[in-house]
């Protein structure tokens, strides 16, 4: 049983690593920014977005905490 929790500890760390390279890593956002209570994306900021291009940084905070929440 405990190396059932160990592994799915690890698995957990592994999981949060993979997110944090992919997700906020690439758009220069650190995991302290990403831990910080965000608002939602206003309808103005999304098409902005869509406008530029460029996607708003709020928006992958967004998807991290929503990720973490569900592991």
């Amino acid at each position: 049983m405990r190396e059932h929790i160990k592994s799915a500890k690890l698995n957990a760390m592994i999981s949060q690593a993979y997110i944090y390279e992919l997700l906020l890593k690439p758009h220069s956002i650190t995991l302290e920014e990403a831990e910080k209570p965000v608002k939602p994306l206003t309808p103005k900021e999304v098409q902005k977005g869509l406008i530029t291009g460029k996607i708003p940084k709020k928006l992958f905070i967004r998807l991290y905490q929503r990720h973490q929440q569900k592991g």
